[in-house]
């Protein structure tokens, strides 16, 4: 199994620069489709939040953060120098410590699950889910209700 992410966190800019991160549903269900396309991946989710944009796919076969940032509609020279990638080992442990509110700007809120299901049924919509992404994103979802409900 091989997830790549590459992500935007967007939470530094002014508010009224936030607003190009404001995706339709049907955008991201395209951007999904088109990232899938474009690397040859086995599977693809947009993940958009308060604070980030990020794209997981697995085993892409071509690299990721042109098709990222075009489907998007951002300017690669411009957005490319603030991509985060995060490596194999570390995919499983910053889905869940994201589900789980950890990533978040505030610190344990709950939202980021709702975002998850969402994100995983528009890869869902879009043809571009696959079991093993299915499956991981239910774990981190049941691990972060865990949490949530005992913390």
């Amino acid at each position: 199994m091989q997830f790549s992410v590459i992500g935007l966190r967007f939470d530094h800019l002014r508010p009224e620069d936030q607003v190009q991160f404001s995706y339709s549903q049907h955008q991201l269900q395209m951007a999904c489709a088109k990232i899938k396309r474009q690397t040859q991946s086995i599977s693809v989710m947009v993940l958009s939040t308060c604070d980030r944009v990020e794209v997981w796919c697995e085993e892409p076969k071509r690299q990721i953060m042109e098709p990222f940032l075009r489907s998007l509609s951002l300017p690669v020279l411009v957005w490319s120098k603030q991509l985060y990638s995060i490596d194999e080992e570390k995919v499983i442990e910053h889905l869940f410590r994201l589900a789980c509110g950890l990533e978040s700007p505030l610190f344990g809120e709950d939202q980021i699950i709702s975002q998850l299901n969402f994100s995983l049924s528009l890869s869902r919509l879009a043809g571009c889910a696959s079991p093993l992404l299915e499956y991981l994103v239910r774990e981190a979802v049941t691990l972060a209700k865990a949490v949530q409900s005992s913390v």
